[in-house]
């Protein structure tokens, strides 16, 4: 089931949208869709294995790219591994604290550790591999329930999303920051540091992903902006040279012969 949310739109010259540039289509139960991101996860888990391939990390931190959805791509990369290891430290502070606690261990505390670092594990791969696919694979694509939308609007959406995650980290951060500063903070409190510094860290990808998504959006709505493809979508105009006769020398096509019968 497919629902198209944009009026249709007629091409223009010069760089201005189309309809096929502010298209948003709302797709429900859209098994094709659900089949197409599932082949793509050996893509997905090969850029895994090869951080930084297409962009240094140097480079990846300016505010200027040659292209924005290959360093998407990498911080969707770094948003994984920042996830893993926020699951991990979550999962070794928690036995820690089983560990110190009456009873340590034996009173059942690590099955419960285990099963909140796999889903955090999963949590952070899903997320990432739902990013890019929807931000660099379709150039618009974000998936609720069992319902999605499609187009490049929706770049925007997830920029927005992103930036709500970005402050809910940040209140996490503050809330934890608070929690060690009370004076009646254990101290296995303090190594929650490490949370902390890794939700920062957490909330600058993100940041970071927003702006790609951004430069992505005016990329789709206005592809033949610049100086090359401007001038090929510009109309030519082919000025010809005047054609000068020879001086004394007679107009054959024009001049009759003398005497001689016209038939």
């Amino acid at each position: 089931l497919a629902l198209n949310l944009t009026p249709e739109v007629p091409a223009t010259r010069f760089g201005h949208p189309c309809r096929s540039e502010m298209a948003c289509d709302a797709k429900c139960c859209d098994m094709g869709l659900v089949s197409e991101y599932c082949s793509t996860c050996s893509e997905y888990m090969s850029l895994i294995f090869r951080p930084f391939s297409d962009v240094r990390p140097a480079r990846l931190v300016r505010c200027s790219q040659p292209s924005w959805e290959q360093a998407f791509k990498e911080w969707t990369v770094l948003e994984l591994y920042v996830g893993v290891l926020v699951a991990i430290v979550a999962v070794v502070l928690l036995l820690v604290e089983q560990a110190s606690s009456y009873g340590g261990l034996a009173g059942g505390g690590i099955l419960p550790a285990l099963e909140l670092g796999a889903t955090g594990i999963l949590q952070a791969y899903f997320g990432a591999h739902l990013a890019w696919f929807g931000g660099a694979k379709k150039r618009g694509c974000f998936w609720c329930c069992c319902c999605c939308c499609v187009g490049n609007p929706v770049l925007l959406l997830w920029c927005v999303c992103l930036l709500l995650s970005v402050a809910s980290q940040a209140q996490l951060a503050y809330t934890e920051v608070g929690q060690l500063a009370a004076d009646d903070a254990t101290p296995l409190g303090a190594g929650s540091i490490v949370i902390i510094l890794l939700r920062l860290l957490f909330s600058v990808i993100l940041c970071y992903q927003a702006v790609c998504l951004l430069h992505m959006h005016k990329e789709n709505k206005y592809p033949s902006r610049g100086g090359g493809a401007a001038e090929d979508a510009a109309p030519k105009t082919v000025v010809r040279q005047p054609v000068v006769a020879e001086t004394g020398a007679p107009d054959t096509a024009a001049v009759e012969p003398i005497g001689q019968a016209k038939v």
